[in-house]
């Protein structure tokens, strides 16, 4: 993509703050505006669009109010690749972490009544590391499981 990687350690306790954080970092950087990837959650999305809007920052948000099956359809035909690297525990099983976000977790995601296909309320979380745009697949290493609250995490680490 060209652009600078930026990783920010955080924890929830300190999610808020760590966020805010990076946006001072990006504003610094020349960065005018974020863009998100929230469909539905209207809390979520103030969330961010509150945050952002007080950094000085643009919040734009292409996808909202589409429909999860389609931004996951999309995704997958566009030729993205992606690893999912957290699960809550209550609704994703725990083996599916370090597994390739592909149409076989996808299925296993859309045979469950209490889950977004996208992950809208927390449900995985990926790292996307190729596809349109990217001049080569970002290299990466997934760290050991670790359980935090109610997730099951394999940290995504650059190199």
């Amino acid at each position: 993509l060209g652009a600078d990687l930026l990783q920010v350690p955080t924890a929830p306790e300190a999610y808020e703050a760590r966020f805010e954080e990076m946006l001072g970092q990006l504003r610094a950087r020349g960065i005018a505006g974020l863009v998100f990837g929230n469909l539905h959650l209207a809390d979520v999305q103030a969330w961010f669009e509150t945050r952002t809007a007080r950094a000085g920052l643009a919040h734009v948000e292409p996808l909202w109010g589409w429909a999860p099956a389609e931004v996951v359809a999309q995704f997958l035909a566009a030729g993205f690749r992606a690893v999912v690297v957290s699960v809550m525990e209550e609704r994703v099983d725990r083996r599916w972490l370090g597994a390739p976000f592909d149409e076989r977790f996808v299925a296993a995601l859309a045979a469950r009544p209490d889950v977004d296909v996208c992950g809208e309320r927390g449900e995985y979380h990926t790292f996307v590391y190729d596809g349109p745009g990217f001049r080569a697949p970002v290299r990466f290493a997934l760290g050991e499981p670790v359980r935090s609250e109610a997730y099951w995490i394999r940290p995504a680490r650059a190199g």
